[in-house]
């Protein structure tokens, strides 16, 4: 219940789900970009070192996030005229977008979290949204994450994802035709009855 209500108390100042989505549709293309090159580059590797250094367990994810620290400054860097700000109060690449989000590379699992977060704790507090030194608390935090097969042989998906703590607020994929700006809610209807009754007479299956 505590981590319920420490979850509600932060997601209340998190900007939604639907502005994020406006705020990275013009650097979409570029955020997907940095994770499939990466692993496009891994897997250009000599099929002998994949296999030797696949040994090693996290070895490959953390060879696909250097080369996607690589690729996310040649994107990104140098367009402060965009409102695309590099944070350098981290020891990992991170930027700004109008002042209302701060982007981060990392793998995910498939909860959509960050995986090895725990016992790391600048990761721990970068993670719960809890203030730090040199972040603009006002930001808030996101993962362009990449998710790979069963097999970590293929990418699977690329994703934004809003982390808090351990677990995921909200999160969606943006490497798809169907990623979208999400429209403006408008206000709520409670439906009628006959309205409920009409819809699902409507959608039933034959």
């Amino acid at each position: 219940m505590a981590n319920q209500q420490l979850m509600e108390f932060v997601t209340q100042r998190l900007v939604k789900e639907d502005e994020v989505r406006s705020l990275i549709a013009p650097i979409r293309e570029n955020l997907v970009f940095v994770w499939t090159e990466a692993v496009e580059r891994w897997n250009s590797l000599p099929e002998d070192d994949r296999a030797r250094l696949s040994e090693w367990g996290i070895l490959p994810a953390i060879i696909r996030f250097g080369y996607s620290q690589s690729f996310a400054k040649e994107k990104f860097q140098g367009r402060e005229n965009e409102g695309i700000v590099e944070c350098d109060a981290l020891q990992v690449f991170t930027f700004y977008v109008r002042d209302k989000i701060l982007l981060r590379f990392n793998s995910v699992d498939r909860k959509h979290v960050v995986l090895n977060v725990d016992g790391d704790d600048g990761k721990e507090t970068y993670f719960r949204q809890e203030p730090m030194p040199g972040i603009d608390s006002n930001a808030t935090r996101l993962t362009c994450g990449y998710m790979m097969d069963a097999a970590k042989a293929n990418l699977v998906s690329v994703v934004i994802s809003c982390q808090v703590g351990e677990d995921c607020h909200y999160w969606f994929p943006i490497d798809n035709a169907e990623m979208q700006v999400l429209p403006l809610p408008g206000p709520t209807k409670t439906p009628e009855p006959q309205d409920i009754g009409h819809r699902l007479t409507k959608t039933k299956r034959k």
